[in-house]
């Protein structure tokens, strides 16, 4: 099984008038960790700046703390430079001290998952903070509702103002889950959900993408979890809060617990330009950062174009790198709207249609409960109080998006005749074939026909635009005027719509 970046003859995607679907991967919910750690003798970190609240917040949780200790993280540098370090530090081996159960701090059972598959996730090495992009992601913000709602402990924080230091607070991948290791009913919790995750040579954590745990003066590693708990020491002990960190794959919800399928390559995370910049692309990095050519110096831009010197470069330029086509859905230009009751346009009508609303393009009572509605019943998303405090964020679309294109987090695996395991099973579900996960001759054939179906070549090897042809030709039917396909960077091919990939914003996840 390999990873597939390919290309795209046409993509094919239909609207459908929103038949719910399974929806094969997003569970919702996500664990945002918040301190990073490093590997014996390197720094771990947890900042001295205030949490900047995003989720709900406890206006009494207190602040992280940490000092700026020098020393390399582990993992994949990016080529930025960066030469800041985590606050506090990992010490030797020693076993997470736990509080016996009491009938008087009942704590509920863990948390449950259907169908998982017997493969776990593989986990990369130590994934450094090296961007500045404190934006929430959507498989830490999932986990973080997830655990909170499921404990009722409703308190956390996530992405914070960047420091002159190391944290994967600072580009959307932490979580700080308020518990305080002092009260015995928030630490019998805070302790049997760190047991929960690490348990079985770290199964469950590896499953939502959760790198390392920091609690109650102890540090928990995916990466070494062989080694078990490890003691901490910074100016934060983490008894007011566990700190969760995710890898790139854990913060986007490509995971196991989501989509039911472990991830075999990990995501590397951003490229990082010299000049600090960064490549912010949806589809995983699978190999090293090659910005060379187009690394930005006087005069020019990160295309390696000339412009004229001003002295600075020009951030409205262009970007280096781009989301794949493979990766564009209709949803794309709307990840990172924000939609309440009162607004209208194209986004709405696009929001109404995937509820199965009346799609008159106008956010108003009907829409707003029908999006609450659609956040109660999805485990990691969070109602509001009433339907007209609920609002879109990246993942509520993202969750809309992956009910209609179920194969979206599997689309940069290349499968073809032979391969098996989950990827292959869920294709074959799409094809109505008999799902035992073997890529034989008959689920060949059927990808040979989608891929003529979609103007594809028919090599009966599935890349990403396969995939995207698969769930195009599984969609049903959305009736769109040509004005809200124009709009929307589509155009008309024989009856149908097909994206104008050169004219579809590309996403920033």
């Amino acid at each position: 099984m390999k990873h597939a970046g390919g290309d795209r003859s046409r993509d094919r995607e239909q609207h459908l008038t929103h038949r719910r679907r399974v929806m094969v991967g997003v569970l919702g919910a996500a664990l945002a960790l918040s301190l990073s750690q490093a590997v014996p003798g390197v720094a771990d970190e947890e900042t001295a700046e205030p949490p900047a609240v995003a989720a709900p917040a406890d206006p009494a949780a207190p602040a992280d703390g940490g000092s700026a200790d020098s020393g390399d993280s582990a993992g994949d540098s990016g080529g930025s430079g960066n030469s800041y370090g985590y606050g506090g530090g990992a010490t030797g081996p020693d076993p997470l001290p736990l509080l016996p159960d009491d009938p008087a701090y009942p704590v509920p059972e863990p948390l449950q998952r259907e169908g998982l598959p017997d493969e776990v996730d593989v986990v990369p090495p130590w994934q450094n903070n090296e961007v500045c992009d404190p934006v929430d992601r959507p498989g830490m913000v999932a986990f973080a509702n997830l655990v909170s709602e499921h404990y009722n402990r409703p308190y956390y924080s996530t992405s914070r103002t960047c420091l002159a230091m190391r944290s994967e607070h600072y580009d959307g991948r932490a979580v700080d889950w308020a518990l305080n290791a002092h009260d015995p009913a928030d630490r019998r919790i805070g302790d049997a959900v760190v047991t929960w995750l690490t348990e079985n040579d770290g199964e469950m954590a590896k499953r939502f993408g959760i790198q390392s745990i920091i609690w109650n003066s102890h540090v928990w590693r995916a990466y070494e979890s062989e080694v078990g708990w490890r003691g901490y020491v910074g100016q934060s002990a983490h008894a007011d809060h566990i700190h969760f960190s995710f890898t790139w794959d854990g913060a986007a919800m490509r995971t196991s617990w989501w989509t039911g399928i472990p991830v075999e390559q990990a995501d590397l995370g951003p490229c990082v330009a010299g000049d600090g910049r960064f490549v912010a692309s949806r589809a995983p990095r699978l190999a090293g950062c090659n910005l060379g050519p187009v690394a930005p110096q006087d005069g020019e831009d990160a295309s390696g174009e000339t412009e004229e010197p001003v002295g600075a470069h020009d951030p409205a330029g262009p970007t280096v790198g781009t989301t794949p086509d493979y990766m564009q859905t209709v949803f794309t230009p709307y990840l990172d709207t924000e939609l309440a009751i009162g607004d209208t346009g194209e986004g709405v009508e696009l929001l109404q249609k995937a509820l199965g609303t009346e799609p008159d393009g106008v956010f108003g009572p009907q829409t707003a409960e029908a999006l609450r509605e659609y956040a109660a019943e999805r485990p990691g998303l969070r109602a509001a109080g009433s339907a007209q405090e609920q609002t879109t964020d990246t993942l509520t679309w993202l969750m809309l998006e992956q009910d209609m294109y179920p194969t979206l987090p599997v689309r940069s695996t290349e499968l073809t005749l032979g391969d098996d395991g989950p990827a292959v099973m869920l294709l074959q579900n799409q094809f109505d074939l008999e799902a035992d996960g073997q890529f034989g001759p008959m689920t060949e054939q059927a990808v040979k026909d989608a891929q003529l179906e979609a103007g594809l070549a028919p090599t009966g090897v599935v890349d990403g635009a396969t995939w995207q042809a698969v769930d195009a030709g599984k969609g049903g039917e959305w009736t769109l005027s040509s004005d809200y396909v124009d709009a929307l960077g589509w155009t008309w091919v024989d009856g149908s719509i097909a994206l104008r990939q050169s004219d579809l914003p590309v996403a920033d996840q």
